[in-house]
């Protein structure tokens, strides 16, 4: 199904309007010329439609398709699309019993909805057509056809009856029989009614969401006018519709829990989105704090001036009080180890002043007593 338009356009359009219009129509007959393009005629006259006034196709009238083509609604919920070089005539416009007969030329009728008390039926060269249930049908004289893309059809003639059921068609004339026919096969006049299938899901969207807001009862599927389009739509009166050419229709209940979803949607993709720049900032923080933490170490390990001692570190010339642990003096001005060629455990020094080695250590060249004392001399 084709998806993508709606989300992408229909939302934008009711997200970003107050309110836009879906004003309910009941229809007292079948016939209104809802949309057309080209040459087109009516009772030998052309089809003229403006400012929201449509014309119509009158009980007894043709409408004739010339280098044009011609939408018309009939019973709420089924349009009458009409190729190029069609004459059709309207046989009865009453909506318990519309009845259109093709003179020459193709149509396609869409039935998104068949209320009760309807019927709708097409006719041809002696034969009926009757719908019977939500579908697409196409009847073409020059081909001498009729074929079921989706729904249910009764074909009377010649003394003869025929179900035609999805995929399949039937030659009008001799012996009524049932086949199957390749529905991906088309031409530029199912293609131009597919393409008409696309506004007028989207009117149907906006209008269904006004009829909502505006507190309108929408108990069965009917037409609704939506001046922004300038056509009417179909709306149907619970749930939605699929059309055979991919798009949707939905009832105004439904079209509001899918607005409210989308705003929802949309306040949850807002608190995330600052949810995650939080967590961004936090986590750059944390990095900057790491840094930090590596480059006051790196400084502890080289023993430069920010260390431990005044002077000193771990591991350099300096000691807890001006030294370290390895360098050249002790506790109080040399080292715990100390190299040979210096003194021990005094090298230079002692652990008071002139104590514990006043000029030597363990092993160097002075003594544990005061003044110069040695523990043994010059060494054990």
């Amino acid at each position: 199904m084709r998806q993508g338009f709606l989300p992408a356009f229909a939302a934008t359009l009711v997200l970003g309007s107050a309110q836009l219009y879906g004003q309910a129509v009941i229809s007292a007959k079948s016939g209104v010329i809802n949309y057309y393009e080209g040459d087109v005629k009516t009772a030998g006259a052309a089809i003229e439609s403006k400012n929201g006034k449509f014309a119509e196709w009158q009980k007894g009238q043709d409408l004739v398709t010339t280098e044009g083509r011609a939408e018309v609604l009939l019973t709420p919920g089924v349009f009458l699309r009409l190729a190029e070089n069609t004459n059709a005539v309207m046989v009865d416009n009453r909506l318990s019993d519309t009845r259109v007969r093709l003179v020459n030329g193709a149509v396609l009728l869409e039935c998104a909805e068949l209320l009760e008390g309807n019927a709708v039926t097409l006719m041809y060269n002696g034969y009926e057509f009757a719908v019977r249930k939500a579908g697409l049908y196409r009847l073409d004289s020059e081909t001498g056809t009729v074929k079921v893309f989706e729904g249910e059809m009764l074909v009377a003639g010649g003394g003869q009856t025929l179900t035609l059921k999805k995929g399949k068609m039937a030659q009008i004339g001799g012996v009524l029989v049932a086949s199957k026919f390749d529905s991906k096969q088309n031409d530029s006049f199912y293609r131009w009614a597919a393409r008409r299938a696309e506004p007028l899901s989207v009117a149907s969207f906006s209008s269904a969401r006004s009829i909502y807001t505006g507190g309108t009862a929408w108990n069965y599927g009917g037409w609704a006018f939506n001046p922004y389009f300038g056509f009417y739509t179909f709306i149907p009166g619970r749930g939605f519709y699929n059309s055979p050419f991919g798009y949707q229709f939905y009832s105004p209940v439904v079209v509001n829990d899918l607005y409210s979803n989308l705003v929802y949607a949309q306040a949850y993709r807002n608190a995330n989105a600052m949810s995650q720049s939080a967590a961004l900032a936090n986590r750059e923080a944390g990095f900057a704090a790491g840094r930090e933490a590596l480059s006051s170490r790196g400084a502890m390990m080289r023993g430069g001036s920010d260390s431990f001692g005044a002077n000193g570190g771990f591991s350099g010339r300096g000691s807890l009080g001006g030294g370290g642990y390895s360098g050249g003096g002790s506790f109080g001005g040399g080292a715990v180890s100390a190299p040979s060629s210096g003194g021990g455990f005094g090298g230079g020094g002692g652990a008071t002043r002139g104590d514990a080695g006043g000029g030597g250590g363990l092993s160097g060249g002075g003594g544990s007593g005061r003044g110069g004392g040695s523990a043994g001399g010059s060494g054990r």
